[in-house]
């Protein structure tokens, strides 16, 4: 595999640059989107409705961090988690849950979303707006837990196939 750099980015392939055909090449620039490309694909292709824009106000007004995923973000992390058929999700640092939700919204009948975070006042807040969103019902459920994963009680957790395992870490 060849890595290469640019920009600060780096991207991967499997030819080295000398030997790799013209149209087989791997772009070395990323497609910045421009400010009216961007509205139009929040515009048409979000996952953000009234409930998910609220979350974020009130998580502002309880002096959360307002680190979450766009719109355009969460519909294509669902379409992600329909495609592949995902039943668990394990999120890492859920914050105020904004894609917690997201992705829970997205799972079939039974599928579960286990968010760990170590702020009680961010869990308590996740675990209301997860039963404000209807997601504690027998057919999804979010399950917040205030504990490190490699706690003694998560041990479970390890024996099952999650699906994703986002980690949002707010260092």
């Amino acid at each position: 595999m060849f890595v290469q750099k640019c920009n600060s980015t780096y991207f991967a392939d499997y030819y080295e640059p000398s030997t790799t055909p013209k149209d087989m090449q791997m772009a070395v620039k990323a497609t910045y989107l421009n400010p009216e490309l961007a509205h139009y694909i929040e515009e048409n292709f979000s996952s953000e409705d009234a409930f998910l824009t609220e979350l974020n106000r009130e998580a502002a007004a309880n002096s959360i961090p307002d680190i979450c995923i766009g719109g355009a973000q969460g519909a294509f992390l669902q379409l992600f988690l329909r495609s592949m058929n995902a039943r668990y999700v394990l999120e890492i640092g859920s914050l105020a849950g904004y894609s917690a939700i997201t992705m829970a919204r997205a799972l079939p009948e039974g599928g579960k979303v286990i968010c760990l975070e170590l702020n009680p006042t961010f869990c308590e807040f996740i675990r209301r707006k997860a039963i404000e969103a209807g997601l504690q019902t027998k057919s999804k459920s979010m399950k917040v837990m205030l504990q490190n994963f490699w706690h003694p009680t998560t041990r479970r957790l390890r024996s099952i196939l999650f699906s994703l395992m986002p980690i949002n870490l707010n260092i």
